[in-house]
């Protein structure tokens, strides 16, 4: 653990990060909100860390049931306030366990860092000229300088994963395009999960008409298993395929019915607090869509909408897949970015925060095994892109392309036997100079 998961909150807690969440989860058979050593010794102590530190949502309730840790609700809340923790999600079991006859110097603790960040936010200044009126209302400048932000984030969020041949990304502007795949002309989607609908925003194909000639074909379903028809080959210069999953299914309100009662949750196709995914193959007959349209002769770029991964191998070896762009859920302005993105008006930066495995490696990897490293016993392939085999990866955590060229010159100096990973006294420096090089014509 604090060889692969603490380093990044270290890092935001130097950085002055205000705010951190704890989780559900148990580790070493304590619940991580009720765990002093991570979030008092660890957290604040070593790192620094001087924010407020919130519960996920009903997680303390969680300690008494079901995980049954806590023996009583008084228990639990006392737990936590113990831990470090400031800020309950999902406040009325909290308020129903806390005693201030005993938890009162833990209580005014908490509320002391809670409304320091408060004061912080400016949450008690008066009024400024702007709002004086009213401070509900935005003026409406602020608008714009919203929607250029959502923007950049999905410039700077989406990551360039293949990008081959000669007619590789970006594409030139003026060109025939056919747009294809179910995530093309919709809009919600591009949002996620937790999303504030409705808002203003475009399509993917809305968004291309500007520097191209969009030209529509047949299409597949989102969800459904298996191509009915074959897909006629365009008149067009390229090809482009938006494909993905939801992060919503608008059909079902509550998220704990959602594995119940949702057919995008029963079939891989929806991804969302509620509903895990049994397979990471793309949902219903998309792969078969982009697999088809690889033997038409023309170049085809690949769009990916998801959260999570999602197994690229078989795509990824198409020659005639000469591009594919991961967006994530890029947001109100996601649409825009990825227009600006194909076409050359900015240039892809970003890198994976999450490895992109085969389909197969879901199947050989034991869900409750935390086990880094393979155990070839077992069978068990290993956890995270610095232990599993490359046989399982298919683009590693930290990938990403673009289209300027960078120099990467690393110097490396060693102190000691740093070969040995069993030194704790081995030390090893590195610098790394980056230098860009040209940007693309």
């Amino acid at each position: 653990m604090a060889e692969t998961f603490l380093p990044a909150f270290e890092a935001c807690a130097q950085a002055g990060a205000k705010g951190v969440m704890c989780a559900y989860h148990q580790v070493n058979g304590v619940p991580v909100c009720a765990d002093r050593v991570i979030l008092t010794d660890t957290l604040r102590q070593k790192f620094g860390f001087e924010g407020v530190v919130i519960t996920d949502c009903d997680s303390t309730a969680d300690m008494y049931y079901p995980q049954m840790w806590a023996p009583t609700p008084q228990a639990a809340t006392a737990a936590v306030l113990k831990a470090g923790v400031d800020i309950p999600c999902s406040d009325s079991f909290f308020k129903h366990g806390a005693d201030v006859s005993k938890m009162a110097s833990l209580m005014r603790t908490a509320v002391k860092r809670a409304l320091k960040l408060r004061f912080e936010l400016g949450e008690f200044d008066a009024p400024s000229d702007v709002h004086k009126d009213d401070w509900r209302v935005w003026p409406p400048e602020w608008g714009a300088i919203h929607q250029q932000l959502a923007l950049e984030a999905a410039l700077q969020g989406a990551v360039l994963l293949k990008n081959e041949g000669s007619a590789r990304l970006p594409l030139r502007s003026g060109l025939r395009l056919a747009v294809l795949g179910p995530m093309s002309n919709v809009k919600r989607p591009l949002l996620g999960d937790y999303d504030s609908w409705p808002v203003e925003m475009l399509s993917v194909v809305e968004a291309l008409e500007p520097y191209c000639s969009v030209v529509p074909g047949d299409d597949v379903e989102f969800c459904s298993s298996g191509l009915s028809k074959t897909i006629s080959k365009p008149d067009t210069d390229a090809v482009l395929i938006v494909v993905g999953l939801h992060g919503v299914d608008t059909s079902v309100n509550d998220v704990d019915l959602l594995a119940a009662e949702s057919k995008q949750c029963k079939h891989s196709c929806l991804e969302c607090e509620g509903c895990d995914r049994k397979s990471i193959q793309l949902p219903g007959s998309q792969e078969e869509l982009i697999v088809q349209a690889s033997e038409w002769g023309l170049p085809v770029v690949v769009v990916l909408v998801s959260g999570g991964a999602v197994d690229l191998s078989r795509i990824s070896k198409l020659p005639s897949v000469n591009s594919i762009l991961w967006m994530g859920y890029p947001g109100q302005k996601g649409a825009e970015a990825t227009a600006q993105l194909v076409f050359g008006k900015a240039s892809p930066s970003g890198r994976l925060t999450q490895s992109f495995y085969t389909g197969e490696y879901v199947s050989k990897v034991d869900r409750i095994n935390m086990r880094l490293s393979p155990d070839k016993a077992t069978g068990h392939p290993g956890r995270g892109y610095r232990y599993v085999d490359e046989q399982w990866m298919v683009y590693a955590f930290g990938h990403g392309l673009s289209y300027d060229t960078w120099v990467y010159t690393v110097n490396g100096a060693a102190d000691g036997q740093w070969s040995s990973r069993s030194n704790p006294a081995c030390k090893l420096n590195v610098s790394v100079a980056v230098q860009f090089s040209g940007a693309w014509e």
